[in-house]
């Protein structure tokens, strides 16, 4: 809940037990809160434009030329004693490599732009009347030559298993756009892009005369290091639960290439349309003028919905749903790959122990992503539904407790109902899966991020009784390219520098989190996944900040000790500017209803200190990164968030609840609706008794396991206590029925 441990600790409530515990507000009645996508925008073109030969025959294979020169940019030298490792670099973009169907798409979006680029030049176009103006006569519904190109046409058709059970693709959930949520489409954006002048889609450059903006690592050095205060209220779990979440609903693929040139130098040039390298100054107090490029290869382009002739435009590599994608994956063959006999998931058998996630060990090359992207690791690798799943140890302990969750539903309904089929058992245990995760998600987890005011005020807190009815199909509930890109980034500020594990005996190891990168192999040890969630539901984690630790900023993924990694600050800068998101102001126009004139103006949200050092690095106010200006604001009321994350991340998760015709508390349609009673039990769940059932020994929990343990409410309890509810799930014994 959002609510903070001190008023948890003065407001206990007796449990039907006689126990003390922590009780819920109940709330009976929607809020129904509607949701209205922005008009869209019509920008005038000519008339009788000269359209000849926009579609002449265009390579949009790789480049034949080098992505980036060997030679170094005017004013960097190159440090020969200085070998640049690569390695971080590499296991970055094995993390965002697109599939075989996403390059397609990218290639499709790179004719439409083209045919774009030949309109605007054949006609004098401007910028508006290009990226904007042409999409509303050139699209698929009213060009034959696009509609032969567009990937989205026609769209999928939806059989009547889908009005019961999700796609594993995430299409067929919107009855009016079968498109909507599917696997591989486009963002959609709450303000329209704001691309380098001149052009359709290179990155966002400065507002005030088209020149760079700073340094992605420049502005990182400068206004991203500090104390990084702990948080005294929520456990590290918080943050790993983010970035779990993230990885079901956001994942944007990257050209899978070096942008920088030999020995770590910034290049005299390179292939702006796949890359756009972070320049690291001669003065970095990190790299010391030993490496002057930090690597960044541009996210893969997409067709529109409807491929309109526009600018250029991202997507999402999973589905866009919260639907357990990286539990059961986000296409047929890779979900159809996961699944054992008996309606389970497969597993990896440990005497003793709970299976562990499918090991990568025996998978043949080019079968599993998963496992490829491990390299010459995948005998230490598992996989699962999103194949970023090694990237670091707590990741993989969240994505073990829901496998197992669904193989201990999987065991309990097949025992029930003995007449199922292995296919009937394995949907309703990952419904009831899904159900639980979502309930999780919207009743412990999200409140303590956008705060309990905000989840009150547009409807976002799921009924605790009765069902539901906040259901419309009438607006867009894709992922925005500002909550994907900017605001949900919001995590990497609250990652410690050290995780603690906590064996059974109580002994505490410390780990550092730049050891953590890409180590699957440690938990070879069955017991070394208990001890992380010890660590993870006991440890305070790190208060939401512009802090962030040197782990993330100097070593992200590095190869050895010190030698240095990423950082994954101006990554994320950079990430941005690639999206051509507008930067910070509009965004807190938007949000606030105040748009800054000046610097000054600012003082409201961001620091004074901080305001001084952005005038130092920004030529306008204007210029300000969405990201930076997004954590540097301050805390707003009762969110972790200040106020612009809070507003962009509130509209995302309203838009995935009430825009989801299957989400877990909706009794409109009874043809996919839970029953009352089933529904109630859903409703007992908590991540609490999702570890204390899917763990070895860990017999002892706090009941809210995001929030830290306390003396009292949130005291440790036993997990055989009422204070963490069971399901009871014979209210899921069909009877006798088959299926």
């Amino acid at each position: 809940m959002g609510v903070n441990i001190d008023y948890i600790e003065k407001n206990p409530c007796g449990l039907p037990s006689g126990d003390e515990g922590v009780c819920c507000v109940e709330i009976s009645l929607d809020n129904v809160i509607s949701i209205v996508d922005a008009p869209q925008v019509f920008v005038d073109i000519p008339n009788n434009l000269d359209t000849q030969g926009i579609f002449l025959r265009f390579d949009s294979g790789q480049s034949t030329r080098r992505f980036a020169s060997q030679t170094p940019a005017q004013g960097v030298s190159i440090d020969t004693n200085f070998v640049d490792d690569t390695g971080p670099t590499e296991v970055h973009l094995r993390f965002n490599m697109p599939r075989s169907d996403i390059v397609r798409f990218d290639q499709n979006s790179q004719v439409l732009l083209e045919a774009t680029r030949r309109l605007k030049a054949q006609n004098n176009l401007t910028d508006l009347e290009a990226g904007i103006g042409l999409r509303n006569d050139f699209n698929s519904d009213t060009n034959a030559d696009i509609r032969a190109r567009c990937p989205w046409v026609p769209g999928p058709s939806c059989p009547t298993i889908t009005d019961k059970y999700r796609t594993f693709d995430g299409s067929c959930n919107n009855p009016t756009n079968s498109n909507f949520g599917r696997t591989g489409t486009p963002f959609q954006r709450i303000l329209l892009p704001e691309y380098a002048r001149n052009s359709l889609d290179l990155p966002r450059r400065s507002s005030v005369d088209n020149s760079e903006l700073p340094s992605a690592r420049s502005v990182s050095n400068s206004l991203s290091t500090g104390s990084d205060p702990l948080d005294t209220e929520n456990t590290v779990l918080v943050m790993q639960m983010g970035q779990f979440i993230d990885h079901d609903i956001t994942h944007t693929p990257n050209h899978g290439i070096q942008c920088c040139g030999r020995n770590g130098a910034f290049p005299a040039s390179f292939d702006a349309e796949k890359c756009s390298p972070i320049r690291i100054p001669n003065t970095d107090p990190f790299w010391k003028g030993k490496k002057t490029c930090m690597n960044f290869a541009r996210s893969l382009s997409s067709p529109s919905l409807k491929c309109g002739l526009q600018t250029r435009e991202q997507l999402n590599q999973i589905t866009h749903w919260i639907d357990g994608s990286n539990i059961y994956g986000s296409i047929d063959e890779d979900a159809e790959y996961l699944r054992a006999p008996g309606g389970k998931l497969k597993e990896s058998s440990q005497r003793g122990h709970k299976g562990s996630l499918p090991s990568c060990a025996r998978e043949a090359s080019g079968k599993v992503t998963g496992c490829d992207v491990c390299g010459s690791r995948k005998k230490d690798c598992f996989f699962a539904g999103d194949f970023r799943v090694n990237e670091q140890l707590n990741l993989i302990v969240l994505h073990t407790l829901f496998m197992r969750e669904h193989n201990r539903l999987a065991t309990e309904l097949k025992s029930m109902n003995s007449r199922w089929s292995d296919e009937t058992v394995y949907q309703e245990a990952r419904r009831i899966n899904i159900a639980q995760y979502q309930h999780i998600v919207f009743k412990e987890w999200l409140p303590i991020i956008i705060g309990n005011n905000f989840m009150k005020s547009y409807g976002l807190f799921p009924l605790s009784s009765g069902f539901s009815s906040d259901y419309s199909d009438s607006f867009d509930p894709r992922i925005n390219n500002e909550f994907a890109a900017a605001a949900f980034r919001f995590g990497h500020s609250m990652i410690p520098a050290t995780f603690t594990s906590k064996s059974k005996g109580r002994s505490e190891t410390s780990l550092n989190m730049r050891e953590l990168f890409f180590k699957p192999a440690s938990l070879r040890d069955p017991n070394f996944l208990d001890s992380l969630v010890r660590g993870m539901t006991e440890q305070g984690g790190q208060l939401w900040d512009s802090s962030f630790v040197p782990d993330v900023r100097n070593h992200l993924f590095e190869s050895s000790s010190g030698s240095g990694g990423l950082d994954l600050v101006a990554v994320n800068i950079q990430r941005g500017r690639d999206h051509g998101l507008p930067g910070y102001n509009k965004y807190r126009e938007i949000c606030t209803g105040k748009k800054a004139t000046t610097w000054s103006d600012l003082r409201k949200s961001i620091e004074p200190r901080h305001i001084e050092t952005l005038k130092r690095v920004y030529k306008s106010v204007d210029d300000v990164d969405l990201y930076l200006g997004g954590f540097l604001e301050a805390r707003h009321e009762d969110s972790i968030l200040g106020p612009v994350f809070k507003c962009i991340i509130g509209d995302q998760f309203a838009r995935l609840k009430k825009g989801d015709k299957f989400f877990y508390d909706l009794g409109v349609d009874s043809t996919r609706a839970f029953t009352l009673q089933q529904l109630e039990q859903i409703r007992q769940t908590s991540m609490a008794r999702i570890i204390c059932d899917n763990t070895d020994e860990v017999d002892r929990i706090q009941p809210l396991a995001f929030k830290m343990p306390t003396s009292r409410s949130n005291a440790v309890r036993l997990c055989s206590e009422a204070s963490i509810p069971r399901v009871d799930m014979r209210v899921f014994n069909g009877g006798g029925a088959t299926g």
